[in-house]
C-alpha cells in the first residue's frame, strides 16, 4: 500500500484540478441561472477524496459510499447558501459554552439563545430550500439554486471518476465523464470551445504523468530518467491536439445533438438552451414576438452606406435610377402564429477579410459596400445580398454554414445565416447579389432540397382555413414558382400601409388578423402575411429583418439609413438560383428583376464577370476597396501547425533541450545513422555499428572529422554505462548531451549533402 504522495502525484492533481475547473467553466457559461454556483468545493472535494482513497487502497465501495454520502450533504449546504448559518452557528458556539459553564456554576437556567437565533436561520433556509425543490417536482419554474444542486450532481460525479481512476493508474478514463459533459453542454448550446480545449490538454498531459508515476514508482534507474526525459513530447502533443481540437468541426456534433434532442422540460429545469445571443435581438423586431412592437419613427441615423454604383456629384441626379438595396440584419425561419423565432444556430469567427462563400459560376455577382455605424455600442453587421468577406473580423451565427455542407453542394444555394456581429464601427464588405430574370425565375423546378422544404414550408397549426384557402385562390392559376409568388406579393400590396394600427390580439394567428380584419398594417404584418400564403402555396419562404433602401445623398454618393428605415421583408427560395427578395409592403416599390440584370451582365462567363466588376468599380475601389481576401487557415497552417509539428519530430529525433540518458541518446543515434549506415543487423554491437558508420563519413572535411570524434565518445559512455562496474557521473552526462546536440545537427547536414549530391 502507497504510504506518502509524491511529487508526480501532486502533478497528476494539479493536472485534473486544471481539467475540471475548465469543465465548471463551460458549464457556467453555457448553463443559464448557474453563473454564482460554488461548484469548486463541489470538484475540489471530489477529486481530492476519490484520488486519496485510491491512492491508499480503500475498497471501492467503501470509498464510493463516503464520497456520495458526503458529497450530498456538501453541495446541499452550498447551493441552499447553509453554510454561512452553519458557519455563524460555529463561531458562536464557543461562547455559548463559556456562557453556559458560567449559568451552570451559579445555578442559573441555561440560555440557549445566542445560538437558537443561527439554528432557526439554519432552518428557515433549508426549508426555503425544500419549498423550492417541491415547486420544481411539481412543474413550477426553477430557481437558481435548485438548478445548482441539481449540476451538483454531476460535477460531484465526474469528480470522483476523475480522482478515482487516475488514481489508479488510467487516466485515460479518468476524464471521460467530465470531457463528454463538457463537449455536450457547448455543441448544445453553441458556446466557443476555448474550456474543452483547455481540458483536452490537462487530459493529455494526465496520460503522460500518470503512466509514467506508476511506472516511476517501481522502474530503475534508468527507466526512470527515460520517464523523465519524455514529459516534455507529452506536453507538446498536448498542446498541440488542444489546439487541433479548437478546428474540428462541430456541426455533426450540432445535427446529431438535434436529432436526438428537444427543448423539452428537463432542458429547461437544468438551464439548457439553444439561446441566440443577446447582442443578435432587435430593440424594434424581437424574437418571441416581432409584431407587438410599436413601430416608432426616427430622424436618428444609424449607418451610412458607400456603394460605388454611382459617381458622387453635386448636380442634381436626373434620368438616374438610384439602386435599391435593402440591408439586412437578422432572418427568421420560425413563424408560429404570434411571432417569429431561429432555429438552433452555431457560432464562428472569422477573420478580417477572409473568405465565406466563393464566386459562383452562375447567376450572381460581386456587390461592395462601405458601412460606418453611427453609434459605437451598435455591434451589429448590415450588408446585402449574401455575405462573403469583410475586412473586420466578424462572427456569424449559422442555421447551416458552410463548413457544415457536403463536398459538391453550391454553398449559395444552402447556406442560412441568422446574423453577422462586428465590433467595428466602420468596415467594407463583399457580398453576393443574384442577377436573373423574370423569364429565368418562372423556368425554375418547384422541386427543393430536402432542408429547405423541412425548414421553410413549415406552418403552425392554427393558421385558420380561409387563410390557406386565400393562398390557393391567389396561385392555382399559375404553374411556375415565380408568378405564384408575384400574384400573393401584388395581392398584400393593395392593403392600405398605416402605422396607426396596434399589435394584434395575444390570441390571434397574425396574417388572418392583417388580411380578413384589419387590413391595414405595417411591414411586419406584410411580411409576416406573405411567408404564410407563399408556405400554404408550397413556396419556401423567410422574414428578413433590417432596414430599406434609405436616403441617397448624390453629393456624397452616400445611402442615409436612419431609424425610421427599419423594415421587414420576404424572400422566396428558387431551386437552382437560391433566395430571392420580394417587397409586399404596399408603401414601398416592388422589386425590379430588370434593373439588376442591367447592373450584372450575366451573360458573360467567370471571368469576364469578375474583370467587368473591377472595371466597373475601379474608382471605388481606390478609396478604400479591401485586398482580395486570403486564407488565413492557411496562413495559420504554415505558421503554427507546421513548426509544431516539426517540433514534435525533432522530438522524435532526438534533439530536446532537456538532458537524457545515454542509453536514450544511443537510441536516437542509432536511428538518426541508419540515414548513413543502412540496414545495420540487430544484433550488431555498439562498437561495429560505430566502425561502420566512420567508414562510410567522407574524411575530407573539418566537419566530419569532429563527428568522428564526437561519435566515438558518445558510443564509448553508451558502452562504459552498459557495461561498467558504476554508472557514468551526472556531469560526464551532462556532457554527452552537450555533445550530442552539436552532433545532431552535424549528421543532419551530412545527410542533406549526400542527398543533393546524389540527386545532382
Amino acid at each position: 500500500m502507497k504510504t506518502r504522495f509524491t511529487s508526480l502525484d501532486w502533478i497528476a492533481l494539479l493536472l485534473l484540478s486544471i481539467a475540471l475547473s475548465s469543465m465548471v467553466w463551460g458549464i457556467k457559461s453555457g448553463v443559464r441561472g448557474v453563473d454564482q454556483a460554488l461548484f469548486t468545493p463541489i470538484w475540489l472535494f471530489g477529486v481530492i477524496a476519490a484520488y486519496t482513497l485510491g491512492r491508499y487502497g480503500v475498497t471501492t465501495s467503501r470509498s464510493w459510499f463516503a464520497m456520495i454520502l458526503i458529497g450530498i450533504g456538501l453541495f446541499t449546504t452550498t447551493s441552499a447558501r447553509l453554510h454561512e448559518p452553519l458557519l455563524q452557528i460555529a463561531v458562536s458556539f464557543p461562547r455559548f459554552e463559556m456562557q453556559a459553564i458560567t449559568q451552570f456554576v451559579n445555578r442559573e437556567p441555561i440560555d440557549f439563545s445566542i445560538i437558537r437565533i443561527h439554528f432557526e436561520e439554519f432552518s428557515h433556509e433549508a426549508e426555503g430550500f425544500l419549498a423550492k425543490i417541491r415547486q420544481v417536482l411539481e412543474g413550477g419554474s426553477t430557481s437558481p439554486s435548485v438548478r445548482e444542486a441539481l449540476w451538483d450532481i454531476p460535477v460531484l460525479l465526474t469528480a470522483a471518476c476523475a480522482g478515482w481512476w487516475a488514481s489508479r493508474g488510467k487516466p485515460l478514463f479518468a476524464l471521460i465523464p467530465s470531457a463528454g459533459l463538457h463537449a455536450f453542454i457547448l455543441y448544445y448550446t453553441n458556446e466557443r470551445p476555448l474550456s474543452l480545449q483547455i481540458e483536452m490538454a490537462a487530459w493529455i498531459a494526465l496520460i503522460g504523468t500518470i503512466q509514467g508515476h506508476f511506472r516511476f514508482t517501481r522502474a530503475t534507474h534508468v527507466q526512470t530518467r527515460t520517464f523523465q526525459e519524455s514529459l516534455s513530447s507529452v506536453f507538446l502533443l498536448a498542446l498541440a491536439l488542444s489546439i487541433g481540437a479548437g478546428f474540428i468541426p462541430v456541426n455533426p456534433i450540432n445535427e446529431a445533438i438535434e436529432k436526438s434532442s428537444t427543448e423539452d422540460r428537463l432542458s429547461e429545469t437544468l438551464g439548457l438552451e439553444r439561446m441566440i445571443p443577446v447582442e443578435f435581438a432587435s430593440s424594434s423586431l424581437p424574437r418571441q414576438h416581432l409584431i407587438g412592437m410599436d413601430p416608432s419613427l426616427s430622424e436618428s441615423l444609424v449607418f451610412t452606406v458607400q456603394t460605388g454604383e454611382i459617381p458622387a456629384t453635386d448636380k442634381e441626379l436626373i434620368q438616374i435610377q438610384i439602386p435599391k438595396h435593402y440591408w439586412r440584419w437578422l432572418t427568421y425561419d420560425i413563424y408560429d402564429g404570434y411571432g417569429w423565432a431561429t432555429s438552433s444556430v452555431t457560432n464562428r469567427g472569422y477573420s478580417a477579410n477572409e473568405t465565406i462563400i466563393d464566386l459562383p459560376d452562375f447567376n450572381y455577382k460581386i456587390f461592395h459596400q462601405q458601412v460606418e455605424k453611427i453609434k459605437p455600442e451598435d455591434q451589429r453587421l448590415y450588408w446585402a445580398g449574401l455575405l462573403v468577406q469583410n475586412d473586420q473580423p466578424f462572427r456569424a451565427q449559422w442555421r447551416v454554414s458552410p463548413e457544415s455542407l457536403n463536398p459538391g453542394v453550391e454553398p449559395v444555394l444552402r447556406v442560412d445565416m441568422l446574423g453577422a456581429l462586428t465590433g467595428q464601427k466602420a468596415y467594407t464588405a463583399d457580398s453576393l447579389v443574384p442577377v436573373v430574370t423574370q423569364n429565368y425565375l418562372r423556368a425554375t423546378s418547384a422541386n427543393y432540397p430536402n432542408q429547405i422544404s423541412d425548414m421553410y414550408l413549415a406552418l403552425p397549426d392554427i393558421i385558420p382555413d380561409r387563410v390557406l384557402e386565400l393562398a390557393e385562390l391567389l396561385t392555382s392559376e399559375f404553374d411556375n414558382p415565380y408568378d405564384k409568388a408575384r400574384a400573393i406579393e401584388s395581392h398584400l400590396r393593395s392593403y392600405p400601409y398605416s402605422l396607426e394600427i396596434g399589435p394584434p390580439p395575444e390570441d390571434r394567428e397574425i396574417s388572418d388578423y392583417f388580411l380578413f380584419e384589419s387590413r391595414t398594417g405595417y411591414c411586419d404584418y406584410y411580411a409576416t402575411s406573405m411567408v404564410v400564403l407563399a408556405r400554404a402555396s408550397g413556396l419556401p419562404a423567410r422574414l428578413v429583418v433590417g432596414y430599406a433602401n434609405g436616403e441617397y445623398d448624390p453629393v456624397s454618393a452616400t445611402y442615409l439609413v436612419r431609424e425610421r428605415h427599419a423594415h421587414s421583408w420576404v424572400e422566396v427560395y428558387f431551386s437552382g438560383v437560391g433566395w430571392i427578395e420580394f417587397e409586399p409592403t404596399g408603401n414601398l416599390p416592388p422589386f425590379s428583376r430588370q434593373s439588376v440584370i442591367d447592373m450584372g451582365e450575366p451573360d458573360l462567363d467567370l471571368s469576364q464577370r469578375r474583370e467587368s466588376h473591377q472595371r466597373m468599380l475601379e474608382s471605388f475601389q481606390r478609396n478604400g476597396r479591401f485586398p482580395a481576401a486570403s486564407s488565413h487557415r492557411t496562413l495559420w497552417i504554415a505558421t503554427t501547425a507546421i513548426p509544431l509539428f516539426f517540433s514534435v519530430y525533432l522530438h522524435r529525433r532526438g534533439w530536446t533541450i532537456l538532458d537524457q540518458s545515454i542509453y536514450r541518446i544511443y537510441h536516437h543515434l542509432r536511428a538518426l545513422g541508419t540515414w548513413i549506415y543502412a540496414d545495420p543487423p540487430l544484433h550488431e554491437t555498439p562498437s561495429r555499428f560505430c566502425e561502420e558508420i566512420l567508414k562510410k563519413l567522407p574524411s575530407n572535411s573539418p566537419l566530419i572529422n569532429i563527428a568522428r570524434s564526437e561519435l566515438k565518445y558518445l558510443i564509448g559512455l553508451y558502452v562504459l554505462e552498459s557495461y561498467g562496474p558504476s554508472p557514468i557521473s551526472p556531469q560526464e552526462l551532462k556532457r554527452a548531451n552537450k555533445t550530442w546536440r552539436r552532433l545532431f545537427w552535424r549528421l543532419t547536414r551530412i545527410r542533406l549533402v549526400q542527398f543533393f549530391q546524389s540527386a545532382g
